[in-house]
């Protein structure tokens, strides 16, 4: 209902009622309160100071009148009416406009008001209307158009609405709702039959708590179920009826029926594998995950000073209100440290076994702490921005978890006050996203006080022990072998490069990042595609990513895009701190060619059984992969990983949403409260900040499924793309979504090949020259001294007498592992003590190697 705009000589703007932030008129989405201005506004209630100083507010040096009307702008300026703020409500935590759900409705039920209902503590959505649609036909209505959480449980019809002495509808005269009326699946068949089904559908009903009513027979993505949900679910089957379920199983059948008929032919296990509390180890191996990124800090990088590092997860969190005593806030930390060891370790490798050891460091009274503290002060985002980048990044071998707290504008030693921050950095070697959300819950419980210290826990290096002893890794072998078979080790995604295809896997390790927001109109058709098709937005939107890549070069039809397991499939391990997450490879190919007749669902239906197998077989380190497809090469690689794809939904991310409501243990109400927050990026940042990458191309979907929302985010190194590229890259990514979505019919999708569809390249974008190295001369000479020490410490790392002077190290079998051995012991030698992992990759053939190493000596 559009109200117009604003009277002569009266002033109105929209503000976001919930951060006090005006609402720009290009902003056509968001709903705010209208607040009024101008000559006829009163100065006051009579007698009522308060409901003044409620109602009335100072923006930038003039009064405003808060008129409790909700409206948003149209694409004229206009406001449109949302409801009454005071008529707002609540459901399962999520706020919800009563307004924006009767303006959907309005059309097809004349008069309509939405209220919230409560049954036995559960909150639903009543929606009173006149009309004479079905229950039915209203609720598949506001299925295509509202988020699933808003679309009302129950619809009552009236004749007519009960009116006030002012012609208003008389909400209090609403009659109740009548629960004997709420809405059950439509058919016998919809409801649990059997026992299993019942105990499948009560479980189903905990991990799915925006959904009034499951049906047996709808699939759990339809009812906004995710990969996350499936995972939650497995954990619930395994602890209620001990039974483990193949995961796969799980995707591809999806219904309650499904599920309860896989459990029941499943055969209960004897649970005694992973130990249920800590093994008291103050000393082991590393884990794989562990190993892998230690390694990737020490030879993947190129090293500099100050080093960085690109492996860290940094929250930032801004005090909104209340004060933060700094001494309780460390105190917390304290307790979780003392509680989790994965805080308290080091890492060594040790030379003679060649492999990584973590050492436990022991909690003593009165000790240390085992982390970094820093105390700030700033004047401005930009200050905030670039401490951020260039102080808070660590290194494995600096610890694994730093606290900074960061005083905007003032210097008080004891407490934070609205407007600082505070960053918990974790170092990504220990921790991953469950992890970091673990910290934050246990944080709440320590600093109010009611944190168990003495609860048993499993311990990060229990489970290191663990998958390196018991974890079977025979089928995943296989699996992996034969997936990867024939893509070549020094493959390369054919990608416009802004300094030419790289000829070596090292970085620098500097990385900046774009984003953007996908149309609105784009989003609600990718949201109704993966409804209608019964897939994950996962699945769906990675599909379109490897479209993309065939859309920049037809190399890239046999593509390899890194995808992370969260690999938490025990429920022993849902609760324990430390890095599980695994990235593997996940390879697509297909056919791009002018007579292909494949079509977006065929290549849907391929992305989604690899994933599933992902999953499947998604133990296997990384590592062990490399063991099974390594080949010589001129140098240091990392195959298959040059570009991340990941899905984040903030439905399941907490990270992303929550708010840290933080209570003294001597205080009933909340201390301090705070909210996430990420600095806001500005032209020509990328030239002054530097923030660390982890692979060259870091593409990442955020969906908001509540509010039908997608936001791209893209992470580059600077050593490998431009911004001016990966800004085309990003035009041209949501040009796809929206030539496939809103183009292009869901039948053209099901039918019609995607070569018709969609423009594919013909042409490569870079010349690729694969396995032809540069002639040198192999003359047979007498070795030099130090060629003969450079040979025989090859030798004794490579494990063999036959070293060729003029290959490269690892051309003849050197791994990242047999590289740390080698510098170790070539700077054991006076002859070879200056030579680090730059000198030692600038050349790593004996010949050459030394050579640098006389250069080096003479110039000195």
């Amino acid at each position: 209902m559009p109200l117009g705009c604003p009277s002569l000589g009266y002033r109105c703007l929209l503000v976001n009622h919930i951060d006090g932030e005006i609402i720009s008129p290009s902003n056509t989405k968001q709903i705010g309160q209208i607040h009024t201005s101008g000559l006829g506004l009163f100065q006051c209630y009579y007698n009522n100071h308060e409901l003044t100083e409620k109602t009335q507010v100072t923006i930038n040096n003039q009064q405003f009148f808060k008129t409790g009307d909700l409206a948003r702008y149209n694409t004229s300026g206009e406001f449109v009416f949302g409801g009454r703020i005071d008529f707002q409500i609540k459901i399962h935590g999520q706020r919800v406009e009563p307004g924006e759900i009767e303006s959907v409705l309005m059309p097809i039920a004349g008069h309509c008001v939405v209220t919230k209902g409560t049954h036995f503590d559960n909150d639903f959505i009543v929606a009173y209307v006149q009309t004479t649609k079905t229950q039915q036909s209203l609720r598949q209505y506001c299925l295509s158009r509202l988020p699933i959480y808003m679309v009302p449980s129950l619809f009552i019809f009236l004749d007519k609405f009960p009116l006030t002495q002012n012609s208003k509808i008389d909400r209090k005269a609403l009659p109740s709702p009548d629960i004997g009326v709420f809405p059950v699946p439509g058919s016998l068949d919809e409801q649990p039959q059997t026992d299993m089904q019942s105990q499948v559908h009560s479980l189903w009903c905990r991990v799915l708590p925006h959904v009034s009513v499951i049906s047996t027979s709808r699939s759990l993505f339809e009812l906004g179920g995710t990969s996350i949900t499936i995972m939650k679910l497995i954990q619930l089957y395994h602890t209620v009826f001990k039974k483990n379920l193949n995961i796969a199983d799980l995707f591809q059948q999806s219904t309650i029926i499904d599920h309860a008929r896989l459990l029941e032919q499943q055969t209960a296990f004897v649970d005694d594998i992973i130990p249920a509390y800590s093994l008291n180890l103050t000393q082991g191996r590393a884990s794989y995950a562990q190993e892998s990124i230690w390694l990737a800090e020490e030879v993947r990088y190129i090293q500099q000073l100050p080093p960085i590092s690109a492996y860290n997860v940094a929250s930032i969190y801004h005090i909104d209100s209340g004060h933060l005593s700094i001494k309780l806030c460390l105190q917390a930390i304290d307790l979780i440290v003392a509680r989790h060891s994965v805080f308290r370790t080091r890492l060594i490798f040790n030379f003679e076994l060649g492999y990584l050891q973590q050492l436990i460091t022991e909690v003593t009274p009165n000790g240390p702490r085992f982390y970094s503290v820093s105390l700030n002060t700033v004047e401005s985002e930009q200050e905030l921005k670039t401490l951020w980048s260039k102080k808070t990044f660590m290194r494995m071998d600096d610890g694994v978890f730093r606290c900074h707290f960061i005083r905007y504008s003032h210097t008080d030693q004891e407490v934070l006050k609205p407007g600082d921050f505070i960053i918990f950095n974790f170092h990504h070697g220990s921790f991953d996203a469950t992890s970091v959300d673990l910290f934050f819950s246990e944080f709440k419980l320590a600093f109010s006080g009611s944190y168990n210290l003495q609860e048993p826990i499993l311990q990060y290096i229990d489970y290191a022990e663990y998958e390196r002893s018991n974890v079977d890794l025979t089928t995943a072998r296989e699996y992996w072998r034969e997936n990867l078979r024939g893509y070549s080790w020094d493959r390369q995604l054919d990608l416009p490069y802004g300094f030419g295809v790289p000829t070596s896997a090292r970085r620098s390790g500097r990385s900046w990042f774009l984003e953007t927001s996908v149309p609105s109109k784009i989003a609600y058709a990718i949201f109704a595609c993966a409804e209608e098709l019964n897939v994950t937005l996962l699945q769906l939107t990675l599909t379109c990513f490897y479209i993309f890549l065939a859309q920049l070069s037809p190399h890239n039809s046999d593509a390899c895009v890194a995808i992370s397991n969260r690999n938490r499939d025990r429920p022993e391990l849902e609760n324990m701190i430390g890095m599980l997450v695994n990235i593997l490879p996940c390879r697509v190919i297909f056919d791009t060619s002018s007579s292909s007749t494949l079509t977006f669902i065929d290549l849907l239906h391929q992305v989604r059984h690899q994933l599933t197998n992902m999953i499947k077989y998604g133990n296997i380190p990384y590592s062990e992969l490399l063991e099974l497809h390594r080949v010589p090469s001129s140098n240091l690689q990392f195959p298959f990983m040059q570009a991340y794809f990941s899905f984040i939904s903030l439905m399941d991310y907490s990270g992303y949403r929550n708010q840290l409501n933080l209570t003294a243990s001597s205080s009933n109400e909340d201390t301090c409260s705070l909210s996430p927050y990420w600095p806001q990026s500005e032209p020509g940042d990328e030239k002054t900040f530097v923030f660390p990458d982890m692979l060259d191309l870091d593409w990442t979907i955020i969906a908001d499924a509540f509010n039908k929302k997608f936001d791209i985010d893209v992470s580059y190194s600077v050593d490998v793309f431009t911004h001016t590229t990966i800004e085309m890259l990003l035009k041209q990514f949501v040009d796809l979504l929206s030539d496939l979505f809103v183009t292009t019919s869901s039948q053209q999708l099901q039918t019609t090949p995607l070569v018709k569809l969609i423009t594919m390249a013909n042409e490569p974008i870079n010349l690729w020259i694969n396995n032809q190295h540069e002639h040198v001369d192999r003359t047979i000479k007498v070795l030099t001294p130090l060629e003969k020490h450079i040979q025989t410490i090859y030798s004794r790392v490579l494990g063999t007498e036959q070293i060729d002077v003029y290959r490269s190290f690892f051309e003849q079998g050197g791994t990242s592992v047999k590289t740390l051995q080698a510098i170790h012991l070539l700077q054991e030698n006076t002859m070879t003590a200056m030579i680090d992992a730059n000198l030692f990759f600038a050349n790593t053939s004996v010949t050459g190697l030394a050579q640098i190493i006389e250069n080096k000596t003479l110039i000195k």
